[in-house]
């Protein structure tokens, strides 16, 4: 893989790859988030004019299983959007790229966005997974705000804040780029779907921050103006 950075949580090293994903090679696993599925269907329906996503993001989903040679993929939540998304073409659509990787086990740990129905998962065969899913030394979930919740120990991966970086240049260039957060105790993953926009995270102290520009995972050093 190239322009990929690496962080290792204890024993375990990650990948962090583009399109954005985090890469368990010891289990050839992938971990991502915020898919949203037939979001862009849904506003089209009420009426808002975007341009139609889903084949770019089904291409992007292709692009990084090939590029890891992963046989697993685990969605952090929010596969779709909403079940006004889910039109029959769509449906169709995303089965016929299923059978494509019908070798490669699917799974989701169901975020806010996905309540549908079960039988389009089972059409998808994707393996619904607990809200807060053990795995090795991870702990999987869609929020990472754990809100009073008990959390098994371990170190929790998730998505749902969709965070993104401003990076400024000396002629104060500006620009906002999707990032990774990997903590000390937690890591937040960027939103995956390309109808998504970036939003804002609060950061810790020991926090790395990895930017995606592009096909590049890059660190971000100091400084950064903002957050």
């Amino acid at each position: 893989m190239t322009a990929t950075a690496y962080c290792d949580i204890g024993d375990v090293r990650l990948a962090l790859v583009s399109p954005p994903a985090a890469y368990w090679a010891a289990q050839r696993t992938l971990f991502l988030s915020d898919v949203h599925l037939g979001k862009t269907t849904a506003y089209r329906a009420s009426g808002v004019p975007v341009p139609d996503c889903l084949h770019e993001d089904l291409q992007r989903l292709s692009d990084v299983i090939d590029l890891t040679g992963a046989c697993r993929l685990v969605v952090l939540g929010d596969l779709v959007h909403s079940q006004d998304g889910l039109t029959d073409p769509l449906l169709e659509a995303v089965a016929q790229w299923r059978r494509v990787y019908e070798n490669v086990e699917m799974a989701l740990v169901p975020g806010n966005h996905d309540a549908v129905d079960h039988e389009t998962l089972e059409y998808w065969r994707f393996h619904v997974l607990p809200e807060v899913h053990t795995e090795g030394p991870f702990v999987l979930r869609h929020d990472p705000s754990t809100d009073g919740t008990s959390i098994p120990d371990g170190y929790l991966i998730s998505g749902h804040i969709h965070p993104g970086v401003s990076l400024y240049g000396r002629a104060r260039q500006h620009m906002r780029l999707p990032c990774f957060v990997m903590g000390r105790h937690r890591a937040i993953l960027p939103a995956f779907g390309t109808f998504t926009g970036n939003g804002r995270f609060e950061a810790r102290p020991g926090d790395r921050i990895f930017a995606i520009a592009g096909e590049k995972v890059v660190r971000v050093g100091d400084p950064i103006t903002d957050f």
